[in-house]
């Protein structure tokens, strides 16, 4: 009996691994190149057998990535019985260079599937030799030969001292503009306008962008970060709060309808026209620019 029961396990892994072999994963970046926290689509896809279950919670990224919008699995499938899964996210690299996300933990069955990932170029926010070291000036000269034992280690710790705050200065100064170089929702709401919207897939995207855009513009204004609720959650949270975020009875009506409509592409068969879109977005954005300044004043 233990034998039969050793022999199915080994047969299953070897089915999983077998699958795991036939499938194959590719990431891509869309564009291809960004400035630090300038957000792009991560675009993961998984051609697999049709019985396999390919399985992903997240990117695994680290600290120099920001997550703005992770989809759920899509399923489409050939003629021949191949199926392809994706998944897209929108994200943002706080670091420049040549970025790649390695070790995905994207699973098929037990086994853990390699991804082929393209590379994002980041470019940086400070100008070419920027962060380059500069010569210290203006420091006094110390004859040390001339000075006691006391004051000559007074001397090499004050030396110690102003190149320690100097290099302090220096990791500040060119860490500060990363962190800020998010923009404000209305401005990637206005970057999104003008994105290509020719294709469904582009479309469903872009609503999904809405939403989550319009949903941080009010969590700014009221100083609570929701971004883990639910669409439904974060309405019957928000809700009661709308007098506080300063929104009058037809702006409350217009963040209604935008999320309504977006609720009907994200999650049904709804596909309007890239003009219709647009002008989802131009108006979703101008309520975003409306919520912001306040968030501001109070941040």
């Amino acid at each position: 009996m233990k034998r039969a029961w050793l022999g199915l396990a080994l047969a299953t892994l070897a089915g999983a691994a077998a699958a795991a072999q036939e499938a194959a994963a590719t990431l891509r970046f869309e564009p291809a190149s960004a400035a630090v926290g300038e957000p792009v689509r991560a675009l993961l896809s998984v051609t697999h057998a049709r019985a396999a279950a390919p399985a992903l919670s997240s990117l695994g990224l680290d600290d120099s990535w920001v997550v703005f919008e992770a989809g759920a699995r899509r399923i489409e499938t050939d003629a021949s019985g191949r199926t392809t899964s994706s998944w897209e996210f929108e994200i943002a690299s706080l670091e420049p260079g040549e970025r790649r996300i390695e070790n995905i933990p994207l699973k098929l069955g037990e086994a853990q599937l390699q991804v082929e990932a393209g590379v994002l170029a980041v470019s940086g926010v400070l100008a070419a030799g920027e962060d380059a070291p500069r010569e210290t000036r203006g420091l006094p000269e110390l004859d040390l030969e001339e000075r006691g034992g006391a004051g000559r280690w007074l001397a090499i710790g004050a030396l110690a001292a102003v190149a320690l705050g100097f290099a302090l200065w220096l990791a500040l100064r060119k860490r500060r503009p990363a962190m800020q170089a998010v923009p404000a929702p209305s401005s990637r709401l206005a970057l999104l306008e003008a994105k290509p919207l020719d294709t469904a897939q582009e479309v469903q995207a872009a609503h999904f962008a809405l939403t989550r855009l319009l949903r941080e513009a009010a969590d700014l204004r009221l100083g609570r970060d929701r971004s883990g609720l639910t669409d439904e959650e974060w309405r019957a949270a928000s809700i009661a709060q709308f007098d506080a975020a300063g929104l009058d009875e037809r702006e409350r009506q217009l963040l209604e309808q935008l999320l309504d409509r977006a609720g009907a592409v994200k999650y049904g068969a709804e596909r309007p026209t890239h003009w219709a879109t647009r002008e989802a977005l131009a108006s979703a954005r101008a309520l975003a620019a409306r919520l912001e300044p306040r968030a501001e004043a109070a941040a």
